[in-house]
């Protein structure tokens, strides 16, 4: 029924996992790059952005794994190893990502809002990690488009260039 990264109910399991990373990982750049930018948006997520950024990394890891069973299974085509090219770096942008939403959302949760003075340490790092957090963010979702039209076209390529027979209807 279930073989480890492989298959689900004798199908591969990456094309039905990757919709998974296709939702939370942009998800997550999203809410790391709001929090890092905006205060109040910060204090509201609260752990949000490292929580959801967790489950994209995870979602990655295993989009990845069950894509190099996948990669076993079907013929080595240039399209099909520059898509595995790009996908292996994705889980070091989400990483990043979890990395910057840690890091803001404990100086968050360690500067009160309702202190007056924040702590020095948040305000030398704070906006160090805004930057970092933006630009990690659009990073990530750069990559996680150019793996997806890597993915589409390394899958759908040869189906889309064949010429399409006419179909016949039952009652012909």
């Amino acid at each position: 029924m279930f073989n480890l990264f492989d298959t689900f109910l004798g199908l591969p399991l990456h094309p039905l996992v990757v919709h998974a990373t296709v939702v939370f990982v942009p998800l997550a750049a999203l809410l790391v790059g709001v929090a890092a930018v905006w205060p109040a948006a910060r204090r509201r997520l609260a752990w949000w952005p490292p929580i959801v950024t967790l489950v994209a990394l995870v979602s990655a890891q295993v989009a990845q794994e069950s894509g190099e069973r996948l990669e076993a299974r079907v013929p080595d085509t240039p399209l099909v190893r520059a898509h595995a090219h790009l996908a292996d770096g994705l889980s070091v942008f989400v990483f990043g990502l979890l990395v910057i939403s840690l890091v803001v959302t404990y100086l968050t949760r360690r500067s009160a809002p309702t202190q007056a003075e924040r702590s020095r340490l948040a305000r030398l790092v704070l906006p160090v990690a805004a930057v970092l957090g933006v630009a990690l963010a659009a990073g990530t979702l750069v990559q996680v488009v150019r793996i997806g039209h890597s993915g589409a076209k390394a899958a759908w390529q040869q189906a889309a260039t064949t010429t399409p027979q006419p179909r016949r209807h039952e009652r012909d």
